[in-house]
């Protein structure tokens, strides 16, 4: 899967729909206040807003399948008919709910961070579209957040990059004995979740470090430009992502970044 960086949405010509207070920006750029991993929960209610996540530009093209990357921002509907309801509005404008048999695990968390004044935020992924050659537009669109089974506030080390996509780490044989004891188990399976960061090598590459200590290079980035994503967030943000050490009967040990790619 390749995620299309969402442009700018065009909100000019949508129609007057309802809008969040406090909007938080449509750009992925941006620190969670949610914790993330690469399971996509479905948002419902997304029929009756596809003019609105069309206009954030993903979904289905002439030619191929894209996923737009977005930032969503999770709200408890305070009054009206839908009362108690956990909307998810993206740029301000809503594109759906969560889903009835999730709410009591997402209200309650998503009203903590109201009360301190913080937004509840995750990244989302724009699925799915079926491509209208006559309006040139895409159609039957939804919205997957990237949400563990169970919400809960991102901790101040959680990884800035988007875990829609694992990439393999390219791991000597001794870093691999070290990796194994830092599993701390001696289950023949078994993975160990941890936050690592990626720097810049020469020639473009890009390799990961784990408490400080480097790991190996990412063997494959070509479908994210990370040199941007660093520009865009060297004033706020190390490029720290989930990583996934993982041991397997038979199997050398791997190591995968999880990354916006």
């Amino acid at each position: 899967m390749s995620i299309r960086r969402t442009r700018q949405p065009n909100f000019a010509a949508l129609p007057d729909e309802e809008r969040c207070p406090a909007a938080v920006d449509a750009g992925w750029m941006q620190a969670p206040t949610l914790v993330e991993t690469g399971v996509q929960v479905p948002v419902v209610g997304t029929s009756f807003h596809q003019h609105t996540i069309a206009a954030l530009g993903g979904g289905r093209g002439p030619n191929s399948t894209t996923n737009g990357l977005v930032t969503a921002q999770l709200v408890v509907v305070a009054d009206g008919p839908y009362a108690g309801a956990v909307g998810v509005y993206v740029g301000g404008y809503r594109v759906g709910s969560i889903a009835n048999d999730l709410l009591e695990r997402y209200r309650p968390v998503v009203a903590a961070l109201a009360e301190q004044g913080r937004p509840a935020t995750c990244r989302a992924v724009i699925v799915g579209g079926q491509y209208d050659p006559l309006s040139g537009s895409s159609l039957n669109l939804g919205i997957a957040l990237l949400q563990p089974g169970r919400p809960a506030p991102a901790p101040e080390d959680a990884p800035f990059l988007a875990p829609v996509c694992g990439l393999g780490i390219s791991v000597s044989a001794d870093v691999a004995t070290g990796l194994d004891g830092f599993l701390n188990s001696r289950a023949q399976r078994h993975v160990r979740r941890c936050t690592g960061v990626l720097e810049a090598e020469g020639r473009g590459g890009w390799s990961l470090r784990l408490d400080g200590e480097m790991v190996g290079p990412l063997m494959a980035y070509s479908h994210i430009d990370l040199g941007r994503v660093q520009a865009a967030a060297a004033a706020r943000q190390p490029l720290s992502c989930m990583v996934r050490v993982i041991r397997e009967p038979a199997r050398p040990l791997r190591v995968m970044a999880d990354l916006p790619v």
